[in-house]
């Protein structure tokens, strides 16, 4: 079984889902690789279909295998990603009784 890189995760992930300006931010942990991919390509779409998409492209690159290669990675566009959680307004908790 060969060793999945984290360059040729991108290049699957980019050209399999044929991603518009992609940004990973991609971590391995042990033999699995987890993180996020960020393109304007997932929007409008849901976070089930964001995950049908991602896992769809990788069984069709790596195989029945690509359980023990990647685990979860999730999608965003650059609008969720970039988020400025400055600008969030915070809750204020109800103070009990």
């Amino acid at each position: 079984m060969a060793t999945l890189t984290q360059t040729r995760l991108k290049e699957i992930l980019t050209k399999e889902l044929k991603l518009r300006e992609p940004r990973f931010a991609l971590r391995k942990y042990g033999t699995q690789h987890y993180g996020s991919v960020i393109s304007e390509t997932f929007a409008r779409k849901g976070d089930y279909d964001r995950q049908l998409m991602i896992r769809t492209a990788l069984e069709r690159a790596l195989g029945p295998m690509v359980n023990r290669k990647v685990g979860m990675i999730l999608a965003y566009t650059p609008c969720e990603w970039d988020i400025d959680l400055d600008e969030v307004p915070v809750r204020k908790k109800a103070k009990a009784g």
